[in-house]
């Protein structure tokens, strides 16, 4: 970095170019030699923001510390992945602190990534990851489109309930039935419990889907197409990983896991 007269540090070109990308919208992989700058950088480019807003994370709790953050695991409420990965991201979901943590947080930086696993990155649980709309409504319409969302969520529980088909669901909620299995993950997220196992009695390949699953992971969708050689629509994935979800929660409660989350 460059120093001017008056003895304060100022931005090098490169890192002018640098500070210029991470403004942007996408992720950023930063990276350099030792004393290039790097923490200088990212100490420009959080300057003035709040912490809330974001958060510094790191693979252990040392790195935590250097950093003036938090660990990777307990940002994402992983804590110690008991009961292994699928069902930790499941009870994570259905935190309510988390929700609010995830939904609080514009940006992630996430120091010395390279020393996470690949698996451990796939497992964000980013279905609840939404930043918030930057659509401006006059209030009055963003309360009602609110209600018409919670009135057409709540026909979706009582719907499922009796067993009525995801078809018909979606007929009497006016909306097409893949909108209504985005709902279900929602749903499933807050903490909603359901037995979905006969929405997808009917599917020939479920069993090859749940292998797929098994083998692939539930966070992408993509892996789980390609593994099964792109002949099932992604609609019938999003479908099914719904019931994988309730499966896995099930399970965890039959089991009497801890629903214990480490922040």
């Amino acid at each position: 970095m460059d120093k001017t007269s008056s003895n304060q540090a100022v931005l090098t070109s490169c890192q002018t170019k640098g500070l210029d990308v991470l403004e942007r919208q996408g992720n950023v992989f930063l990276t350099g030699a030792a004393g290039t700058g790097k923490s200088f950088l990212l100490q420009r480019y959080l300057a003035g923001r709040p912490s809330e807003s974001f958060p510094i994370v790191a693979s252990t709790g040392a790195a935590a510390v250097l950093v003036r953050g938090r660990t990777f695991h307990s940002f994402f409420g992983l804590g110690i992945l008991e009961g292994g990965l699928d069902a930790t991201v499941v009870r994570a979901l259905r935190s309510g602190k988390l929700i609010n943590r995830l939904n609080r947080a514009c940006c992630v930086i996430i120091d010395e990534v390279s020393m996470l696993s690949g698996t451990t990155l796939k497992y964000i649980p980013r279905p609840l990851f939404v930043p918030p709309s930057t659509k401006q409504e006059p209030p009055n319409e963003r309360q009602k489109v609110g209600f018409v969302r919670q009135q057409r969520a709540q026909r979706i529980v009582r719907l499922i309930k009796e067993k009525v088909s995801l078809a018909n669901i979606a007929e009497q909620c006016g909306v097409k039935p893949e909108r209504i299995v985005l709902y279900i993950e929602k749903l499933i997220a807050c903490g909603a419990k359901f037995d979905l196992q006969y929405f997808t009695s009917n599917i020939a390949e479920r069993q090859q889907i749940s292998d797929a699953f098994e083998n692939c992971g539930h966070d992408l969708l993509k892996p789980v197409f390609d593994a099964l050689g792109g002949k099932v629509p992604y609609d019938t994935l999003r479908l099914v990983r719904c019931v994988r979800y309730t499966e896995i929660l099930e399970k965890a409660d039959n089991s009497k896991q801890e629903d214990v989350l480490y922040f």
